[in-house]
């Protein structure tokens, strides 16, 4: 074999490895805690049940959340393209039973099982409480699209943590952040935000949460809303990692802070109450993952 088949024979492994994960990505279905599916069937089950309640048991859950985005954003939902980005309309637009007939038909998790796909999960919705929080202190971004954006930015770290943990988890435990694109090409055959898109892509999940998973190379050509969003969650998004990767993390955790602080044009008094906030509102709201970060000393590693 000469040197250029053998350059040719390897090329065409990694051609077929990635296919076999973007497949394998494509048909992934986000798990749900048992804890927050008996919760949501036991408000659907009162035919007095409020819609902004169900939602916001919902998305105290990423594989719930996920869920629901997926079908409410597919064709038969969304005829015209409209993107749907609030969990409350998807629930009043599905009906309870319909709600339940949903939340009936997500596999469940086990954390203690599935320890590294479930601390990314647990990352995300702790991005999303802290977007949320922000949003309600700030005019700058809408709370409504920021917990969703915040929550599926790191959707290409899920599917890679929950489709080949193995490697992920040989990644996260000898790689520091920012963690380099040739590692992750090098070692699972894609990027995580490269990954994360086609899947959005493919499940129809709306533009502006694409945007936040991986940002257009020239972001000023958006409107300065969208700017803000993006610039808030991806710096949210590094935030937490830098906290989960890093020992020594504080001056960058400071820097990024910093950008959110301009961006939403808060105070730092502001900002440290909505961190300490949105930390404890995830203790309340999410306690498995919670406890699951903390054990990691995730949570311990965030600037407050």
């Amino acid at each position: 074999m000469t040197e250029r088949d053998h350059r040719t024979d390897k090329s065409e492994s990694r051609l077929a490895s990635r296919r076999m994960i973007l497949d394998a990505a494509l048909d992934f279905q986000a798990p749900a805690l048992p804890r927050t599916v008996n919760m949501v069937h036991a408000l659907t089950a009162d035919r007095n049940a409020d819609a902004r309640a169900i939602a916001r048991a919902v998305l105290t859950d990423f594989g719930l959340t996920l869920r629901f985005f997926r079908i409410m954003n597919s064709a038969f939902f969304s005829p015209y393209r409209k993107d749907i980005l609030s969990i409350r309309f998807m629930v009043v637009l599905l009906g309870l039973d319909n709600t339940s007939k949903v939340v009936a038909s997500v596999p469940l998790l086990h954390p203690e099982e599935e320890v590294t796909a479930a601390r990314v999960m647990g990352m995300c919705l702790l991005a999303s409480e802290i977007a949320g929080e922000l949003g309600a202190v700030s005019s700058v971004i809408e709370t409504e699209a920021a917990v969703p954006c915040a929550m599926f930015a790191s959707l290409g770290h899920v599917v890679l943590a929950s489709v080949m943990p193995a490697a992920y988890e040989r990644l996260w435990n000898t790689e520091t952040f920012p963690w380099s694109r040739s590692s992750f090409k090098r070692t699972v055959g894609w990027q995580p935000a490269e990954l994360g898109v086609r899947v959005a892509m493919a499940w129809n999940l709306p533009m502006l949460i694409r945007e936040c998973i991986q940002p257009p190379d020239d972001i000023s050509r958006l409107r300065q809303e969208k700017q803000a969003l993006i610039k808030t969650v991806s710096s949210i998004q590094k935030i937490l990692f830098c906290a989960a990767l890093m020992k020594n993390s504080d001056e960058l955790q400071l820097r990024l802070a910093d950008v959110v602080k301009k961006v939403l044009k808060i105070s730092n008094k502001r900002f440290s109450a909505v961190m300490k906030g949105s930390i404890e509102n995830f203790q309340e709201n999410c306690p498995v993952f919670d406890r699951l970060l903390r054990c990691q000393g995730i949570i311990d590693n965030l600037l407050i």
